[in-house]
């Protein structure tokens, strides 16, 4: 949070973990929450305008279930056909992650405005994300290992759990 306070140009600026202020383009960071100390861990980035923004509900390293949810900042909820791009590029962020995600997570991914780039947008709680058009069921899936009873969690999920 510290060195986010010191930019003075437009940055997005969210929380590490959890939603403890909202996530945005704030002017500067001057544009902070004050009540939180300079340790508390942020995520920093230049803003870009997103074209197209999905959802991506990842289960066991693989993308489970998938919608678009913006257009151009706009919701616009709507189903990926199964060849869809944005699953492509989950699957590479994924990849390059291996052992670096909880096995039950959400990814959000986009493409960037004026280009045929797609990025990151985010990362979220499976239990915290919206389906949209996503198929329920397949949501229901990581939503219920994300949030499943302690005693079953896995191993390798213990270093996220909180």
């Amino acid at each position: 949070m510290g060195a986010a306070r010191e930019h003075p140009e437009p940055r997005f600026v969210k929380p590490a973990a959890g939603k403890s202020f909202p996530a945005r383009v704030r002017a500067d960071g001057t544009d902070l929450p004050l009540h939180l100390p300079d340790e508390f861990p942020v995520l920093s980035a230049e803003p870009v305008v997103f074209a197209e923004e999905y959802r991506l509900h990842i289960l066991d390293g693989k993308v489970h279930a998938a919608s678009r949810y913006a257009v151009f900042g706009t919701l616009d909820s709507a189903p990926l056909p199964s060849k869809h791009a944005a699953l492509g590029f989950g699957a590479e962020v994924v990849d390059h992650l291996a052992g670096g995600l909880p096995s039950a997570v959400v990814v959000d991914v986009g493409v960037i405005a004026g280009s045929d780039r797609f990025a990151v947008v985010e990362g979220n709680e499976a239990w915290f994300s919206n389906a949209y058009a996503s198929d329920v069921e397949r949501v229901l899936d990581v939503v219920l290992r994300a949030a499943g009873p302690v005693h079953e969690m896995r191993d390798t999920d213990r270093p996220f759990a909180q």
